[in-house]
């Protein structure tokens, strides 16, 4: 004979670690370069970016770079731990200062910053770890944006470089 339930049972409830399926399918931006507010009011920046696995940068000294499941992040996002910053697209006219805020972004600095900061130019510096990362993220910028090929998109990041790149550690 089977047991009747009684209403003080506790249903069995899928394990902590279950995201539903639906979640893939949310339009969530993890692209490279989105950006978000966590709960403690600091910005962070998507800076890789892959169908299963994010690198999130928080933009603030000494940051370290948190690796995220994209399910669990997208979780995240639901339950308002992240909060996305739109930006506009990126074009011909405003893809300087897009790379300018990017480059800035890596060191834990915003564009903000150069207002109160005058001397950022000589004392802001990024590593040489920091440096490819920019630079990958440029050259893919500018071959979209422009529609260049490898050389000239090397060619114009060397004067992006030149003329408005922070200085290397």
């Amino acid at each position: 004979m089977e047991e009747e339930k009684s209403y003080t049972q506790i249903e069995t409830l899928p394990p902590h670690n279950f995201i539903p399926v639906y979640l893939r399918s949310m339009k969530i931006p993890i692209k490279r370069g989105s950006r978000y507010f966590d709960v403690s009011g600091i910005m962070n920046v998507v800076i890789y970016s892959k169908p299963d696995v994010i690198k999130l940068m928080p933009l603030k000294d000494n940051a370290m770079i948190e690796v995220w499941d994209v399910d669990e992040f997208k979780n995240q996002v639901m339950l308002l731990k992240f909060t996305n910053v739109p930006h506009p697209p990126i074009n011909r006219t405003n893809v300087s200062e897009h790379l300018l805020e990017y480059q800035f972004n890596i060191i834990g600095k915003t564009m903000a910053n150069t207002v109160t900061e005058t001397e950022w130019r000589k004392e802001w510096r990024m590593t040489k770890k920091q440096k490819e990362i920019f630079k990958s993220y440029a050259l893919g910028i500018l071959k979209k944006v422009f529609r260049f090929n490898g050389a000239k998109a090397r060619e114009t990041y060397e004067f992006f470089d030149k003329n408005f790149g922070l200085l290397t550690l």
